[in-house]
Protein backbone atom coordinates (compact mmCIF):
# COMPACT_ATOMS: atom_id res chain seq x y z
CA UNK A 1 0.00 0.00 0.00
CA UNK A 2 1.86 3.52 -0.76
CA UNK A 3 2.91 4.81 2.13
CA UNK A 4 2.96 1.81 4.29
CA UNK A 5 6.46 0.72 3.16
CA UNK A 6 8.04 4.73 3.83
CA UNK A 7 6.30 4.84 7.31
CA UNK A 8 8.28 1.50 8.46
CA UNK A 9 11.66 3.29 7.01
CA UNK A 10 11.26 6.70 8.11
CA UNK A 11 13.53 7.77 10.82
CA UNK A 12 10.46 9.54 12.58
CA UNK A 13 8.75 5.90 13.84
CA UNK A 14 9.55 4.77 17.09
CA UNK A 15 10.49 1.73 18.03
CA UNK A 16 12.12 -1.09 19.66
CA UNK A 17 14.17 -3.45 18.07
CA UNK A 18 13.31 -7.25 17.51
CA UNK A 19 15.60 -9.57 18.93
CA UNK A 20 16.24 -12.73 17.88
CA UNK A 21 18.68 -15.29 19.12
CA UNK A 22 19.38 -18.08 17.11
CA UNK A 23 22.04 -20.48 19.15
CA UNK A 24 20.61 -24.62 18.84
CA UNK A 25 17.31 -25.49 18.08
CA UNK A 26 14.72 -25.33 21.50
CA UNK A 27 13.52 -28.89 22.59
CA UNK A 28 10.24 -29.04 20.81
CA UNK A 29 7.34 -30.88 22.53
CA UNK A 30 6.52 -34.91 22.62
CA UNK A 31 2.96 -35.55 21.31
CA UNK A 32 3.54 -39.50 20.79
CA UNK A 33 1.45 -40.27 23.48
CA UNK A 34 -1.83 -39.21 21.32
CA UNK A 35 -0.37 -40.64 18.52
CA UNK A 36 1.10 -37.77 16.72
CA UNK A 37 3.95 -36.04 16.32
CA UNK A 38 4.76 -32.30 16.73
CA UNK A 39 4.00 -31.87 12.97
CA UNK A 40 0.89 -33.53 13.03
CA UNK A 41 0.00 -31.56 15.69
CA UNK A 42 1.17 -28.06 13.10
CA UNK A 43 -0.62 -29.59 9.81
CA UNK A 44 -4.04 -30.00 12.09
CA UNK A 45 -3.69 -26.36 13.08
CA UNK A 46 -1.77 -24.80 9.74
CA UNK A 47 -2.08 -27.48 6.92
CA UNK A 48 1.62 -28.60 6.17
CA UNK A 49 0.41 -28.76 2.12
CA UNK A 50 2.32 -24.51 2.09
CA UNK A 51 5.73 -26.14 2.93
CA UNK A 52 6.54 -23.97 5.79
CA UNK A 53 10.01 -23.64 7.23
CA UNK A 54 9.80 -23.94 10.94
CA UNK A 55 12.05 -20.85 12.32
CA UNK A 56 11.72 -20.47 16.76
CA UNK A 57 13.38 -16.89 17.37
CA UNK A 58 12.84 -15.78 20.97
CA UNK A 59 11.37 -12.65 20.62
CA UNK A 60 10.75 -9.41 22.93
CA UNK A 61 7.72 -7.36 23.53
CA UNK A 62 7.91 -4.24 21.93
CA UNK A 63 6.06 -1.68 20.14
CA UNK A 64 6.19 0.76 16.76
CA UNK A 65 4.46 3.31 16.04
CA UNK A 66 3.38 4.78 12.26
CA UNK A 67 4.74 8.25 12.05
CA UNK A 68 2.17 10.39 13.11
CA UNK A 69 2.33 12.65 9.71
CA UNK A 70 0.68 10.07 8.16
CA UNK A 71 -3.00 10.47 7.45
CA UNK A 72 -5.66 8.67 9.10
CA UNK A 73 -6.26 6.18 5.74
CA UNK A 74 -8.34 2.81 5.74
CA UNK A 75 -6.28 -0.28 5.92
CA UNK A 76 -2.99 1.98 7.03
CA UNK A 77 -0.70 0.61 10.12
CA UNK A 78 -1.50 2.69 13.45
CA UNK A 79 1.08 0.59 15.73
CA UNK A 80 2.00 -2.80 15.85
CA UNK A 81 3.19 -4.69 18.93
CA UNK A 82 6.04 -7.59 19.24
CA UNK A 83 5.30 -10.15 20.93
CA UNK A 84 7.12 -13.15 22.26
CA UNK A 85 6.38 -15.74 20.10
CA UNK A 86 4.07 -16.57 17.15
CA UNK A 87 0.38 -15.48 16.87
CA UNK A 88 -1.85 -17.78 14.95
CA UNK A 89 -4.25 -16.91 17.24
CA UNK A 90 -7.14 -14.65 16.46
CA UNK A 91 -7.87 -11.46 18.84
CA UNK A 92 -10.64 -10.66 20.88
CA UNK A 93 -11.99 -7.77 22.36
CA UNK A 94 -12.56 -6.72 26.38
CA UNK A 95 -16.45 -5.67 26.72
CA UNK A 96 -15.03 -2.04 27.13
CA UNK A 97 -13.27 -2.25 23.85
CA UNK A 98 -10.23 -1.50 25.26
CA UNK A 99 -8.24 -4.55 25.67
CA UNK A 100 -7.03 -6.86 23.03
CA UNK A 101 -6.38 -10.67 23.81
CA UNK A 102 -4.26 -13.15 21.78
CA UNK A 103 -2.45 -15.96 22.13
CA UNK A 104 0.87 -16.89 20.94
CA UNK A 105 3.58 -19.53 20.88
CA UNK A 106 7.64 -20.58 20.87
CA UNK A 107 9.03 -23.95 20.31
CA UNK A 108 8.46 -24.90 24.26
CA UNK A 109 5.98 -22.76 25.68
CA UNK A 110 2.85 -20.31 24.28
CA UNK A 111 1.52 -17.05 26.02
CA UNK A 112 -1.87 -15.30 26.60
CA UNK A 113 -1.51 -11.57 26.13
CA UNK A 114 -3.29 -8.74 27.09
CA UNK A 115 -2.48 -5.05 24.67
CA UNK A 116 -4.58 -2.41 25.52
CA UNK A 117 -5.92 -0.12 22.48
CA UNK A 118 -3.05 2.27 22.95
CA UNK A 119 -0.55 -0.34 22.10
CA UNK A 120 0.80 -1.06 25.14
CA UNK A 121 1.05 -4.22 26.66
CA UNK A 122 -1.44 -5.10 29.87
CA UNK A 123 -0.42 -8.38 31.26
CA UNK A 124 1.58 -11.47 29.52
CA UNK A 125 0.80 -15.08 31.17
CA UNK A 126 3.36 -17.67 29.97
CA UNK A 127 1.82 -21.36 29.46
CA UNK A 128 3.95 -24.37 28.96
CA UNK A 129 2.44 -25.21 25.50
CA UNK A 130 1.47 -23.62 22.71
CA UNK A 131 -1.65 -20.98 22.95
CA UNK A 132 -3.29 -21.12 19.00
CA UNK A 133 -6.97 -21.03 20.45
CA UNK A 134 -8.16 -18.02 19.86
CA UNK A 135 -9.95 -15.94 23.41
CA UNK A 136 -13.53 -15.75 24.49
CA UNK A 137 -14.64 -13.33 26.41
CA UNK A 138 -17.38 -13.56 28.66
CA UNK A 139 -20.16 -10.06 29.49
CA UNK A 140 -18.23 -10.43 32.71
CA UNK A 141 -14.81 -9.60 31.06
CA UNK A 142 -13.53 -13.31 31.70
CA UNK A 143 -11.09 -14.42 29.25
CA UNK A 144 -11.81 -18.28 27.82
CA UNK A 145 -8.40 -19.75 25.81
CA UNK A 146 -7.32 -23.37 25.41
CA UNK A 147 -3.99 -24.37 25.34
CA UNK A 148 -1.59 -27.27 23.89
CA UNK A 149 -0.89 -28.30 27.28
CA UNK A 150 -4.72 -29.83 27.36
CA UNK A 151 -6.21 -26.69 29.59
CA UNK A 152 -9.14 -24.53 29.35
CA UNK A 153 -7.93 -21.38 31.11
CA UNK A 154 -10.38 -18.98 32.70
CA UNK A 155 -8.17 -15.62 33.49
CA UNK A 156 -8.81 -12.46 35.62
CA UNK A 157 -9.06 -9.51 32.72
CA UNK A 158 -7.25 -7.15 35.05
CA UNK A 159 -4.13 -9.19 35.16
CA UNK A 160 -4.59 -12.63 33.76
CA UNK A 161 -4.49 -14.60 37.15
CA UNK A 162 -5.85 -18.03 36.53
CA UNK A 163 -9.26 -18.20 37.87
CA UNK A 164 -9.84 -21.91 37.44
CA UNK A 165 -8.42 -24.18 34.24
CA UNK A 166 -9.77 -27.75 33.25
CA UNK A 167 -7.42 -30.04 31.91
CA UNK A 168 -8.56 -32.60 28.90
CA UNK A 169 -4.82 -34.35 29.24
CA UNK A 170 -4.33 -33.88 25.69
CA UNK A 171 -4.16 -30.51 23.18
CA UNK A 172 -6.70 -27.92 22.42
CA UNK A 173 -6.41 -25.92 19.57
CA UNK A 174 -10.54 -25.29 19.38
CA UNK A 175 -11.37 -22.07 20.33
CA UNK A 176 -13.88 -21.78 22.79
CA UNK A 177 -17.97 -20.70 22.43
CA UNK A 178 -19.82 -19.26 25.39
CA UNK A 179 -23.83 -20.15 25.55
CA UNK A 180 -27.12 -17.90 26.98
CA UNK A 181 -25.87 -19.67 30.81
CA UNK A 182 -22.28 -18.49 30.60
CA UNK A 183 -21.83 -22.89 29.81
CA UNK A 184 -18.27 -22.52 27.86
CA UNK A 185 -17.89 -25.35 25.19
CA UNK A 186 -14.30 -26.17 23.45
CA UNK A 187 -12.87 -29.30 21.42
CA UNK A 188 -9.85 -31.20 22.49
CA UNK A 189 -7.03 -33.86 21.13
CA UNK A 190 -9.34 -36.75 22.99
CA UNK A 191 -12.26 -36.19 20.72
CA UNK A 192 -14.58 -34.86 23.25
CA UNK A 193 -16.61 -31.75 22.97
CA UNK A 194 -16.44 -30.27 26.65
CA UNK A 195 -18.83 -28.54 28.10
CA UNK A 196 -17.70 -26.48 31.07
CA UNK A 197 -19.83 -24.17 33.88
CA UNK A 198 -18.44 -20.75 33.96
CA UNK A 199 -17.14 -21.58 37.66
CA UNK A 200 -14.72 -24.24 36.05
CA UNK A 201 -16.73 -27.43 36.70
CA UNK A 202 -17.05 -29.67 33.61
CA UNK A 203 -21.18 -30.56 32.83
CA UNK A 204 -20.15 -33.44 30.33
CA UNK A 205 -17.90 -34.22 27.57
CA UNK A 206 -19.46 -36.02 24.03
CA UNK A 207 -17.42 -38.08 22.36
CA UNK A 208 -16.78 -37.58 18.71
CA UNK A 209 -14.63 -40.32 16.48
CA UNK A 210 -10.85 -38.39 16.05
CA UNK A 211 -9.83 -35.33 17.71
CA UNK A 212 -11.52 -31.94 16.97
CA UNK A 213 -9.50 -28.90 16.06
CA UNK A 214 -13.16 -26.83 15.09
CA UNK A 215 -14.43 -24.28 17.05
CA UNK A 216 -18.12 -24.94 18.07
CA UNK A 217 -21.01 -22.85 16.71
CA UNK A 218 -24.16 -22.31 19.38
CA UNK A 219 -27.14 -21.50 17.96
CA UNK A 220 -29.95 -19.85 19.03
CA UNK A 221 -31.79 -22.99 20.32
CA UNK A 222 -28.91 -23.94 22.09
CA UNK A 223 -27.84 -26.61 19.80
CA UNK A 224 -23.58 -26.54 19.41
CA UNK A 225 -21.83 -27.37 15.70
CA UNK A 226 -18.60 -28.75 15.52
CA UNK A 227 -16.66 -30.55 12.79
CA UNK A 228 -14.40 -33.10 13.79
CA UNK A 229 -11.04 -34.75 11.85
CA UNK A 230 -13.45 -37.80 11.32
CA UNK A 231 -15.22 -36.04 8.60
CA UNK A 232 -18.41 -35.24 10.16
CA UNK A 233 -20.42 -32.16 11.16
CA UNK A 234 -21.84 -32.46 14.72
CA UNK A 235 -25.14 -31.28 15.88
CA UNK A 236 -24.91 -31.66 19.91
CA UNK A 237 -28.04 -30.75 22.38
CA UNK A 238 -27.26 -28.39 25.48
CA UNK A 239 -27.49 -31.48 27.56
CA UNK A 240 -24.87 -33.60 25.56
CA UNK A 241 -26.77 -36.07 23.65
CA UNK A 242 -26.22 -36.24 19.83
CA UNK A 243 -29.04 -34.69 17.52
CA UNK A 244 -27.57 -34.89 14.34
CA UNK A 245 -24.16 -35.80 12.52
CA UNK A 246 -23.45 -35.43 8.72
CA UNK A 247 -20.60 -36.86 7.26
CA UNK A 248 -18.57 -35.22 4.46
CA UNK A 249 -15.72 -36.20 2.61
CA UNK A 250 -12.84 -34.80 4.49
CA UNK A 251 -11.98 -33.80 7.83
CA UNK A 252 -13.12 -30.74 9.59
CA UNK A 253 -10.92 -28.32 10.76
CA UNK A 254 -13.12 -25.03 9.67
CA UNK A 255 -15.45 -23.79 12.14
CA UNK A 256 -19.26 -22.98 11.21
CA UNK A 257 -21.19 -19.97 10.52
CA UNK A 258 -24.54 -19.87 11.14
CA UNK A 259 -27.39 -18.27 9.08
CA UNK A 260 -30.51 -15.92 9.98
CA UNK A 261 -32.36 -19.07 9.08
CA UNK A 262 -30.15 -21.67 10.81
CA UNK A 263 -28.74 -22.35 7.98
CA UNK A 264 -25.06 -24.33 8.86
CA UNK A 265 -21.91 -23.46 6.57
CA UNK A 266 -18.81 -24.84 6.99
CA UNK A 267 -15.83 -25.98 4.85
CA UNK A 268 -13.66 -29.46 4.91
CA UNK A 269 -10.96 -31.24 3.71
CA UNK A 270 -12.56 -32.74 0.91
CA UNK A 271 -12.19 -28.83 -0.76
CA UNK A 272 -16.00 -28.43 -0.54
CA UNK A 273 -18.24 -25.36 1.24
CA UNK A 274 -21.59 -27.23 2.66
CA UNK A 275 -24.90 -25.60 3.54
CA UNK A 276 -26.89 -27.84 6.22
CA UNK A 277 -29.92 -27.45 6.95
CA UNK A 278 -31.11 -27.29 10.98
CA UNK A 279 -32.19 -30.47 10.32
CA UNK A 280 -29.13 -32.16 9.15
CA UNK A 281 -30.27 -32.77 5.83
CA UNK A 282 -27.81 -31.00 2.58
CA UNK A 283 -29.01 -27.85 1.17
CA UNK A 284 -25.82 -27.78 -1.36
CA UNK A 285 -22.55 -27.84 -1.55
CA UNK A 286 -19.88 -26.22 -3.59
CA UNK A 287 -16.74 -27.73 -5.16
CA UNK A 288 -12.99 -25.66 -5.08
CA UNK A 289 -9.89 -26.57 -5.66
CA UNK A 290 -8.20 -26.95 -2.54
CA UNK A 291 -8.65 -28.19 0.88
CA UNK A 292 -10.78 -25.43 3.13
CA UNK A 293 -9.70 -24.63 6.31
CA UNK A 294 -10.94 -20.94 6.56
CA UNK A 295 -14.01 -20.58 8.29
CA UNK A 296 -16.77 -19.22 6.25
CA UNK A 297 -18.64 -15.60 6.91
CA UNK A 298 -21.84 -13.92 5.82
CA UNK A 299 -22.53 -10.63 4.93
CA UNK A 300 -25.57 -8.84 5.34
CA UNK A 301 -27.38 -10.55 2.38
CA UNK A 302 -26.15 -13.68 3.57
CA UNK A 303 -23.43 -13.99 0.91
CA UNK A 304 -20.99 -16.54 2.14
CA UNK A 305 -17.29 -15.58 1.75
CA UNK A 306 -14.62 -17.73 2.27
CA UNK A 307 -10.76 -18.68 1.30
CA UNK A 308 -9.74 -22.07 -0.01
CA UNK A 309 -6.14 -23.87 -0.16
CA UNK A 310 -6.40 -23.12 -3.94
CA UNK A 311 -5.29 -19.12 -3.55
CA UNK A 312 -9.26 -18.05 -4.29
CA UNK A 313 -11.66 -16.02 -2.49
CA UNK A 314 -14.96 -17.00 -2.47
CA UNK A 315 -18.78 -15.57 -2.79
CA UNK A 316 -21.51 -17.97 -2.90
CA UNK A 317 -25.22 -17.43 -3.14
CA UNK A 318 -26.83 -18.29 0.34
CA UNK A 319 -29.85 -20.34 -1.18
CA UNK A 320 -28.05 -22.05 -3.70
CA UNK A 321 -24.34 -22.05 -3.78
CA UNK A 322 -23.93 -20.47 -7.09
CA UNK A 323 -21.03 -18.93 -7.33
CA UNK A 324 -20.97 -15.01 -7.35
CA UNK A 325 -17.52 -14.19 -7.72
CA UNK A 326 -14.34 -15.08 -7.16
CA UNK A 327 -11.32 -13.46 -6.26
CA UNK A 328 -7.66 -14.91 -7.16
CA UNK A 329 -5.07 -14.39 -5.01
CA UNK A 330 -1.00 -14.98 -5.22
CA UNK A 331 -1.33 -17.05 -2.29
CA UNK A 332 -2.95 -19.13 -0.18
CA UNK A 333 -4.81 -18.38 2.79
CA UNK A 334 -6.74 -20.14 6.25
CA UNK A 335 -7.49 -16.78 7.57
CA UNK A 336 -11.33 -16.20 8.36
CA UNK A 337 -12.72 -13.11 7.07
CA UNK A 338 -14.43 -10.15 8.62
CA UNK A 339 -17.16 -8.17 6.92
CA UNK A 340 -17.68 -4.74 7.72
CA UNK A 341 -20.23 -2.53 8.39
CA UNK A 342 -19.82 -0.94 5.04
CA UNK A 343 -19.57 -4.19 2.97
CA UNK A 344 -15.71 -5.05 2.86
CA UNK A 345 -14.52 -8.07 3.46
CA UNK A 346 -11.14 -8.14 5.48
CA UNK A 347 -9.17 -11.65 5.49
CA UNK A 348 -4.97 -12.20 5.68
CA UNK A 349 -2.95 -14.52 3.56
CA UNK A 350 0.09 -16.60 3.67
CA UNK A 351 1.77 -13.97 1.38
CA UNK A 352 1.61 -11.57 4.36
CA UNK A 353 -0.57 -9.04 3.16
CA UNK A 354 -4.29 -7.95 4.81
CA UNK A 355 -6.59 -7.21 1.83
CA UNK A 356 -10.05 -5.40 1.92
CA UNK A 357 -12.69 -6.23 -1.13
CA UNK A 358 -15.48 -4.94 -2.27
CA UNK A 359 -18.16 -6.99 -1.61
CA UNK A 360 -20.16 -6.32 -4.99
CA UNK A 361 -17.32 -8.11 -7.36
CA UNK A 362 -14.19 -8.75 -5.23
CA UNK A 363 -12.21 -6.33 -6.45
CA UNK A 364 -9.31 -5.00 -3.96
CA UNK A 365 -10.13 -2.10 -2.10
CA UNK A 366 -6.69 -1.57 -0.17
CA UNK A 367 -3.91 -4.46 1.06
CA UNK A 368 -1.70 -3.94 3.90
CA UNK A 369 1.87 -5.63 3.35
CA UNK A 370 3.38 -6.80 6.41
CA UNK A 371 6.37 -7.63 4.55
CA UNK A 372 7.70 -3.94 4.89
CA UNK A 373 9.08 -5.00 8.25
CA UNK A 374 9.78 -8.84 8.83
CA UNK A 375 6.26 -10.37 7.67
CA UNK A 376 5.09 -13.74 7.66
CA UNK A 377 1.89 -15.89 7.20
CA UNK A 378 -1.09 -14.44 8.39
CA UNK A 379 -3.38 -16.90 9.72
CA UNK A 380 -5.21 -15.18 12.64
CA UNK A 381 -8.33 -13.99 11.37
CA UNK A 382 -8.94 -10.03 11.73
CA UNK A 383 -11.12 -8.40 14.38
CA UNK A 384 -12.86 -5.16 13.21
CA UNK A 385 -13.69 -3.35 16.78
CA UNK A 386 -16.61 -1.29 17.84
CA UNK A 387 -14.73 1.88 16.78
CA UNK A 388 -13.46 0.01 13.34
CA UNK A 389 -10.09 -0.44 14.27
CA UNK A 390 -8.59 -3.63 12.99
CA UNK A 391 -6.27 -5.93 15.07
CA UNK A 392 -4.70 -9.26 13.62
CA UNK A 393 -1.67 -11.66 14.65
CA UNK A 394 1.27 -12.58 12.40
CA UNK A 395 3.53 -15.83 12.20
CA UNK A 396 6.30 -12.64 12.03
CA UNK A 397 5.49 -12.29 15.88
CA UNK A 398 3.49 -9.23 15.79
CA UNK A 399 0.16 -7.60 16.85
CA UNK A 400 -1.12 -5.12 14.31
CA UNK A 401 -3.14 -2.48 14.58
CA UNK A 402 -4.64 -0.85 11.29
CA UNK A 403 -6.96 1.96 11.06
CA UNK A 404 -10.35 1.62 9.83
CA UNK A 405 -12.99 3.92 8.44
CA UNK A 406 -14.91 4.06 11.29
CA UNK A 407 -17.57 1.20 10.27
CA UNK A 408 -17.52 -1.85 12.58
CA UNK A 409 -18.29 -5.45 12.18
CA UNK A 410 -21.77 -5.60 10.17
CA UNK A 411 -24.65 -5.62 12.68
CA UNK A 412 -26.99 -6.91 9.64
CA UNK A 413 -25.53 -10.21 8.93
CA UNK A 414 -26.31 -13.03 11.22
CA UNK A 415 -21.96 -14.21 11.17
CA UNK A 416 -19.71 -11.60 10.08
CA UNK A 417 -16.35 -12.55 11.41
CA UNK A 418 -14.90 -15.59 12.95
CA UNK A 419 -16.37 -16.72 16.08
CA UNK A 420 -19.46 -14.32 15.40
CA UNK A 421 -18.89 -11.06 16.98
CA UNK A 422 -15.63 -8.99 18.92
CA UNK A 423 -15.87 -11.10 21.93
CA UNK A 424 -15.71 -14.52 20.20
CA UNK A 425 -18.45 -15.80 21.64
CA UNK A 426 -19.09 -18.08 18.66
CA UNK A 427 -22.73 -17.44 19.24
CA UNK A 428 -25.63 -16.80 16.65
CA UNK A 429 -28.23 -14.29 18.62
CA UNK A 430 -31.19 -14.05 16.36
CA UNK A 431 -32.91 -16.25 13.35
CA UNK A 432 -35.72 -14.42 11.43
CA UNK A 433 -38.47 -16.01 9.45
CA UNK A 434 -39.04 -12.69 7.35
CA UNK A 435 -42.84 -11.83 8.61
CA UNK A 436 -41.22 -9.03 10.69
CA UNK A 437 -40.36 -5.56 9.65
CA UNK A 438 -37.60 -3.24 10.91
CA UNK A 439 -39.08 0.24 11.20
CA UNK A 440 -36.66 2.21 12.49
CA UNK A 441 -32.60 1.63 13.36
CA UNK A 442 -30.86 4.39 15.02
CA UNK A 443 -27.47 4.92 16.48
CA UNK A 444 -26.38 7.83 18.49
CA UNK A 445 -22.28 8.86 18.65
CA UNK A 446 -19.83 11.70 20.09
CA UNK A 447 -18.35 12.43 16.10
CA UNK A 448 -14.87 14.24 16.26
CA UNK A 449 -14.31 17.07 14.20
CA UNK A 450 -12.99 15.38 11.47
CA UNK A 451 -14.55 12.41 11.84
CA UNK A 452 -17.38 10.63 10.62
CA UNK A 453 -19.98 8.18 11.68
CA UNK A 454 -20.77 5.42 9.54
CA UNK A 455 -23.95 3.58 9.70
CA UNK A 456 -25.06 0.33 6.89
CA UNK A 457 -27.71 -1.15 6.29
CA UNK A 458 -29.33 -3.38 3.68
CA UNK A 459 -32.42 -3.11 1.09
CA UNK A 460 -33.90 -6.89 0.42
CA UNK A 461 -36.30 -7.23 -2.16
CA UNK A 462 -36.76 -7.41 -5.75
CA UNK A 463 -38.37 -3.49 -5.76
CA UNK A 464 -37.08 -0.48 -4.66
CA UNK A 465 -38.17 0.53 -0.84
CA UNK A 466 -38.78 4.09 0.51
CA UNK A 467 -36.71 5.32 3.58
CA UNK A 468 -36.08 8.50 5.44
CA UNK A 469 -32.73 9.02 6.18
CA UNK A 470 -31.83 11.53 9.17
CA UNK A 471 -28.72 13.09 10.51
CA UNK A 472 -29.21 14.61 13.29
CA UNK A 473 -27.98 17.48 15.11
CA UNK A 474 -29.38 20.75 16.54
CA UNK A 475 -32.82 19.02 17.60
CA UNK A 476 -30.90 16.78 19.99
CA UNK A 477 -31.41 19.98 22.07
CA UNK A 478 -34.86 19.71 23.02
CA UNK A 479 -34.32 16.37 24.28
CA UNK A 480 -31.60 17.70 27.08
CA UNK A 481 -28.44 16.54 24.65
CA UNK A 482 -25.19 19.14 25.67
CA UNK A 483 -22.41 19.01 22.95
CA UNK A 484 -24.76 18.02 20.03
CA UNK A 485 -23.25 19.06 16.66
CA UNK A 486 -24.25 22.35 15.27
CA UNK A 487 -24.09 21.51 11.47
CA UNK A 488 -24.45 17.44 10.35
CA UNK A 489 -24.11 16.38 6.87
CA UNK A 490 -25.78 13.64 5.74
CA UNK A 491 -24.36 11.69 2.48
CA UNK A 492 -25.63 8.11 1.30
CA UNK A 493 -23.28 5.92 -0.29
CA UNK A 494 -23.61 2.77 -2.94
CA UNK A 495 -19.80 0.75 -2.26
CA UNK A 496 -17.80 4.32 -3.09
CA UNK A 497 -20.29 6.33 -5.25
CA UNK A 498 -21.74 8.72 -3.58
CA UNK A 499 -25.60 9.31 -4.29
CA UNK A 500 -27.24 11.51 -2.26
CA UNK A 501 -26.72 13.94 -0.10
CA UNK A 502 -27.93 17.05 2.32
CA UNK A 503 -26.67 19.47 4.46
CA UNK A 504 -30.11 21.18 6.04
CA UNK A 505 -33.40 19.42 5.76
CA UNK A 506 -35.42 22.33 4.22
CA UNK A 507 -33.66 21.95 1.04
CA UNK A 508 -34.03 17.98 0.99
CA UNK A 509 -33.97 16.53 -2.37
CA UNK A 510 -34.94 14.01 -3.90
CA UNK A 511 -38.25 12.60 -2.55
CA UNK A 512 -41.48 13.58 -1.47
CA UNK A 513 -41.67 16.06 1.66
CA UNK A 514 -39.23 15.24 4.60
CA UNK A 515 -42.27 16.19 6.40
CA UNK A 516 -44.99 14.66 5.56
CA UNK A 517 -42.58 11.14 5.73
CA UNK A 518 -41.66 12.15 9.41
CA UNK A 519 -45.07 12.22 10.49
CA UNK A 520 -46.41 9.34 8.59
CA UNK A 521 -43.10 6.86 10.10
CA UNK A 522 -43.82 8.53 13.51
CA UNK A 523 -40.22 10.33 13.56
CA UNK A 524 -40.25 13.41 15.97
CA UNK A 525 -40.39 16.44 14.40
CA UNK A 526 -37.51 19.21 13.32
CA UNK A 527 -37.50 22.48 14.08
CA UNK A 528 -38.15 24.38 10.90
CA UNK A 529 -34.69 26.42 9.72
CA UNK A 530 -32.61 23.93 11.87
CA UNK A 531 -29.58 22.60 10.79
CA UNK A 532 -30.36 19.11 11.11
CA UNK A 533 -29.95 16.52 7.48
CA UNK A 534 -32.58 14.57 5.91
CA UNK A 535 -33.36 12.42 2.90
CA UNK A 536 -36.31 10.79 1.63
CA UNK A 537 -34.93 7.93 -0.38
CA UNK A 538 -36.30 5.29 -3.22
CA UNK A 539 -33.55 2.73 -2.57
CA UNK A 540 -33.48 -0.29 -5.33
CA UNK A 541 -32.02 -3.86 -3.04
CA UNK A 542 -28.58 -3.74 -2.20
CA UNK A 543 -26.21 -2.56 0.39
CA UNK A 544 -25.77 1.09 1.38
CA UNK A 545 -24.05 3.23 3.69
CA UNK A 546 -24.54 6.48 5.21
CA UNK A 547 -21.76 8.97 6.37
CA UNK A 548 -22.41 11.69 9.07
CA UNK A 549 -20.26 14.43 9.08
CA UNK A 550 -19.92 17.99 10.90
CA UNK A 551 -19.94 20.40 8.24
CA UNK A 552 -18.17 22.81 10.06
CA UNK A 553 -15.60 20.36 11.67
CA UNK A 554 -16.83 21.37 15.22
CA UNK A 555 -18.00 17.72 16.09
CA UNK A 556 -20.61 17.22 18.67
CA UNK A 557 -23.05 14.55 19.47
CA UNK A 558 -25.13 13.46 16.69
CA UNK A 559 -27.88 11.19 15.88
CA UNK A 560 -28.51 8.81 12.67
CA UNK A 561 -31.53 7.70 11.86
CA UNK A 562 -33.47 5.13 8.95
CA UNK A 563 -36.78 4.90 8.83
CA UNK A 564 -38.95 2.09 6.59
CA UNK A 565 -41.60 4.41 5.12
CA UNK A 566 -43.56 1.51 4.22
CA UNK A 567 -44.09 0.46 0.65
CA UNK A 568 -42.43 -1.56 -1.70
CA UNK A 569 -41.88 -4.86 -1.93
Amino acid sequence: MPGAASARSTASDHRVEVIEQSGGAPARPDFSAFGMSTDDRRASARGMWTGRVQRWPVLLFGLLIAASALPAQDGTLQWMVTLQGFASSSPAVSPDGGTVYIGTETSTAGRIVAVNSDGSVKWSVVRPDWVDSSPAVAPDGTVYVGCSDGRLYALNPANGAIRWEVNTRTFVLSSPAIGVDGTIYFGAGDARLHAVSRDGVERWAFQAGDWIDSSPAIGVDGTIYFGSRDKNLYAVAPDGTERWRFQTGGRIDSSPAIGVDGTIYVGSADQRMYAIAPDGSKKWDYLTNGEIVASPVLGADGTVYFAAVDTNFYALAPETGALRWRRSLPANSVSTAAVRGDGAIIFGADDGLVRALEPRDGAIRWSFDTRAGQGDYIESSPLVAPDGSIYFGSLDGRLYKLRGNGSPLSTLSSWPAFRRDVAHTGRATYVTDGSGRLLNLATRAQVAGNDTLIAGFFVQGSSAKAYLVRGIGPALEQFGVAGFMIDPRLEVFSGSTLLWANDNWNTAEPGPSPVDTAEAVGAFPLVPGSKDATLVLALQPGLYTAHLQSSDERGGVALFEAYDAIGGD
